[in-house]
């Protein structure tokens, strides 16, 4: 971004409280999808354990555990608000980690930390879509093992214009077609 003349600053929005509010959300609204299929042993034999798990973790919240994860949600999407007052795009890793085997259900460690809860290795993206901010995802490059990595570029509310535009941009900065990762 640099080199296409933009501004590069290293900041970001204060996400306090978003894990939390993310947990409580995603629970309600499995509960609210699949609360009926639950008990159906068809269903259960069908679906992710994750799935059924953020059901049972759905039943189990309160309307105070529900209240709180939507005034997180309220107060990060007041602070992100702010935060696009002085800046155009916020740039994350797509992801924090390299992409894993597909047989992996999730991992379970990030640098060597255990994360608490699967959500944690896709917490980038869930933070950025619980305030409903325009995002894309494009390449970057490749890691240490030659598999792809992401860059996650997010625009303003209502910004899709602007962010379709950088993505653009970047991918003709950084021409990804002819950079592929090892085939098995």
């Amino acid at each position: 971004f640099r080199s296409l003349g933009c501004e590069v600053i290293g900041d970001t929005p204060d996400f306090t409280g978003i894990r939390e509010a993310i947990v409580a959300l995603r629970g309600l609204r499995f509960v609210s999808l699949y609360q009926e299929k639950l008990e159906d042993p068809e269903f259960r034999s069908l679906v992710n354990p994750i799935v059924t798990g953020n059901i049972e973790l759905g039943l189990k919240l309160s309307i105070r555990d529900v209240a709180k994860a939507e005034r997180y949600r309220s107060e990060l999407w007041e602070r992100v608000r702010i935060f696009f007052d002085d800046y155009d795009l916020l740039l994350t890793p797509a992801v924090p980690i390299a992409p894993f085997s597909a047989e992996t259900l999730y991992p379970t460690e990030i640098d060597g930390k255990p994360m608490e809860n699967y959500i944690d290795w896709g917490m980038l993206s869930y933070a950025v879509t619980m305030v409903a901010l325009p995002a894309i995802c494009v390449p970057c490059g490749l890691s240490g093992k030659g598999l792809p990595v992401g860059l996650q570029i997010v625009g303003r509310r209502h910004g899709e214009a602007a962010l379709l535009r950088a993505a653009a941009a970047y991918e003709l900065a950084a021409p990804w077609v002819n950079n592929r990762p090892p085939t098995r």
